[in-house]
């Protein structure tokens, strides 16, 4: 189950409608694996690296990233209620890309994602706590082949062992493995991956009582009750927590004069495990902010709002190790976004929710998304059947129980309950008007040719990926390691 216990272990343009080409001419369903492919990816990114070595020592690449932590909740990001000091000195010294989107707001999809360049249903890795089809390459075949070493300390979440294998550090954070692998032999790159626990429920680790819960600023789409302010005292606490452990990690950096030669990289990844965030397609789901750090490379206090998607971080590392991305990967490199912040790079992102295999779901709730700069369309496709999971049901240290009783006498609550539980079939937001997506604009007029453009563009995107919308959430079952 999704770590109910604070053991917690645990493409061409996708902005066109035009599908992608196929590894054989035909339409690709991402069912299956091509080792000739494979084989030429790694040919292509061996030769490219020996090009690229002979002028420049390649950097360190290290990411750390954070476990169910809503993109705006550190004092960087946008949230000064937060006490995030050392992703704060992060931030000041790299660049900050607010708009980060996971293509799933789920701890698994989004970390297979991450690793192999790949969109959930392409690499069938699409439900919670997933496995990936064999053959599937990932970060540690294509870094590994470039001559680095490439390693994970923390959360796995991943599977089968074949497409992911890391040399693994430790189950937590054990500084000393830690420090021992960046250390290990200064002569060979490494890359490596730090995959906190926090602050992923039940917010138990930190200290509550630095933050007032009397003083916090609840969102709008929050009902407002002392559960509620309790609870956010909790994961507030939970990120300082976390925020030590960078400290620690970014400390070892500049004790072995690491950090200036090493691509430092901080990700949220999804949102915290609250309603309307964990386990849905809205923003405050699937949006994440990145930190990066490389001195003298990308420069320090700037921020930008460019579209990019979690898979595009593959390529861009097999760019920045001097190789060539493989044709499999789905991602699109954003070295250059990195280093210029720019503020472009895709016109639109994807979203893919699948809830048949989490904790506490009930009915099938297939849910599908696409984004642009300005506006969103949200597909729930089996909208008739009630959204269920771990909050709903059971709890489980979050504070959906306290909106449930405040629905039966506050207007206000009892719509959000609704909300959040039953939706129409189409969703329509405009995001500058509505940042927190409201409002749904999904029947009116005058946006009917736009919904018809961004719906045509994800059916065409779906039926790239041989994503077959409920049919497919029925099969995930099949698609789960546990």
């Amino acid at each position: 189950m999704e770590n109910s216990s604070h053991t917690k272990s645990c493409t061409g343009s996708l902005s066109t409608a035009t599908p992608l080409c196929s590894r054989d001419g035909g339409s690709r369903t991402g069912r299956h694996a091509v080792a000739g492919w494979f084989a030429l990816a790694a040919l292509l990114t061996l030769s490219a690296g020996a090009a690229h070595g002979q002028a420049e020592a390649p950097p360190n690449i290290l990411l750390f990233m954070a476990d169910d932590m809503t993109f705006s909740d550190a004092g960087a990001l946008g949230n000064p209620a937060v006490h995030t000091p050392n992703l704060d000195r992060l931030a000041a010294a790299g660049s900050t890309f607010t708009h980060m989107f996971t293509a799933t707001a789920m701890c698994s999809p989004t970390r297979h994602m991450l690793y192999n360049g790949l969109y959930p249903v392409r690499s069938g890795a699409y439900p919670n706590h997933a496995r990936a089809y064999e053959g599937t390459r990932s970060v540690a075949h294509y870094l590994g082949s470039l001559g680095y070493r490439v390693g994970l300390a923390g959360k796995l979440h991943i599977g089968p062992e074949s497409v992911y294998p890391f040399e693994r550090i430790s189950n937590n954070l054990d500084y000393d493995l830690i420090e021992e692998f960046i250390s290990r032999d200064p002569g060979q790159p490494f890359a490596l991956v730090i995959a906190s626990m926090e602050p992923h429920l039940p917010w138990n680790r930190g200290d509550p009582s630095r933050y007032d819960a009397a003083s916090l600023t609840l969102l709008p789409y929050f009902v407002d009750t002392p559960e509620t302010r309790e609870a956010l005292t909790r994961y507030y606490a939970e990120i300082t927590f976390m925020d030590d452990q960078l400290g620690r990690v970014l400390n070892l950096l500049d004790r072995h004069d690491q950090d200036e030669n090493t691509l430092t990289l901080f990700y949220t990844e999804q949102g915290m495990g609250a309603p309307f965030a964990k386990w849905t397609l809205y923003d405050a789901g699937v949006r994440g902010s990145l930190v990066a750090r490389w001195t003298g490379r990308i420069p320090a206090g700037q921020t930008s709002a460019a579209l990019l998607q979690v898979n595009d971080l593959l390529p861009t590392w097999i760019e920045v190790a001097g190789g060539q991305p493989a044709p499999e990967i789905e991602g699109e490199s954003m070295l250059d976004v990195l280093l210029n912040a720019r503020s472009e790079h895709r016109e639109v992102v994807y979203g893919i929710q699948t809830s048949v295999g989490i904790v506490s779901n009930l009915e099938p709730y297939p849910i599908r998304s696409i984004r642009n700069d300005r506006y969103k369309l949200i597909w729930n496709l089996a909208h008739e059947n009630r959204f269920t999971n771990i909050i709903t049901e059971d709890n489980n240290g979050g504070f959906f129980e306290s909106w449930q009783d405040r629905a039966a006498t506050e207007a206000h609550a009892r719509a959000l309950v609704e909300r959040y539980q039953h939706r129409p079939e189409f969703e329509f937001y405009d995001l500058q008007a509505d940042p927190h997506e409201l409002t749904n604009l999904a029947d009116l007029p005058e946006h009917e040719e736009r919904i018809g453009d961004l719906r045509a563009l994800l059916e065409a995107w779906m039926e790239d990926q041989g994503d077959e919308g409920l049919a497919t959430e029925n099969e995930a079952l099949q698609r789960q390691g546990r």
